[in-house]
């Protein structure tokens, strides 16, 4: 892989930012070379997000699909972390599980019994079943 040298100006907050994460993570960059590259290469991912266009190149040149893969690769870091901090934005925190209910025991009573079925007349007024059927309600009952 050829690499091309670019000079960029870095703010003061980021400097102090890369000397800092340049003596934590001395061991897996061996250079503050090494280290920008690493971090530019992670910035570029996250900004190909945002570049979206109907055209040939979207996302930076990925397909949606592809970056949505290398991305999750390079996130599950961030998001291990933002769950540990119980920083989750809302929309990717998990509800938790509703509380199993609980039953009081029941203390026995007097027997319940079911009351005797009585016989009873009923008398259907046809001049109401009339007025229902002209309203256009006449579908059968169940």
């Amino acid at each position: 892989m050829a690499t091309t040298s670019k000079s960029i100006r870095v703010g003061e907050r980021s400097m102090q930012l890369l000397d800092a994460l340049r003596i934590q993570l001395g061991d897996q960059y061996l250079s503050e070379a090494a280290l920008l590259n690493e971090a530019t290469r992670r910035g570029l991912l996250l900004l190909a997000v945002e570049a979206w266009h109907a055209e040939a190149g979207q996302y930076g040149g990925y397909s949606p699909k592809e970056l949505a893969r290398v991305l999750r690769h390079e996130l599950t870091a961030v998001f291990n972390f933002l769950l540990e901090q119980d920083e989750l934005p809302p929309m990717l925190r998990i509800a938790p599980a509703p509380l199993p209910m609980t039953v009081a025991p029941m203390v026995a009573a007097e027997p319940v019994t079911a009351p005797e079925p009585t016989a009873a007349t009923v008398e259907i007024d046809t001049s109401v079943m009339d007025l229902m059927e002209l309203a256009g309600q006449d579908e059968e009952w169940d």
